[in-house]
């Protein structure tokens, strides 16, 4: 069973989000929509900033798909009613 080498030891996501979560809360409580929008916008900035280094991005790059998905998809008729093969 392979392990992954780059899981921070201790590290609870959980507990993390639920941090994450109530700051965002107490940040944009008395905030209108328009000023949470600007806020949301202004946090995805400045996150996608700090991720966009170039161990981060090299790890993303090779995750990539690299050809597109050539599967079709038949449509299924749920209204046909079964045959009745009974004798």
């Amino acid at each position: 069973m392979k392990t992954n080498s780059t899981a921070i030891k201790g590290f609870k996501a959980v507990d993390f989000m639920r941090e994450v979560r109530d700051k965002i809360s107490m940040d944009i409580k008395d905030m209108n929509f328009e000023e949470i929008q600007k806020y949301m916008e202004t946090r995805r900035l400045k996150l996608s900033s700090t991720y966009n280094s170039g161990s981060y991005s090299s790890i993303l790059e090779s995750n990539v798909v690299s050809e597109p998905c050539t599967s079709t998809y038949s449509k299924v008729d749920n209204d046909s009613k079964p045959e009745n093969n009974s004798n």
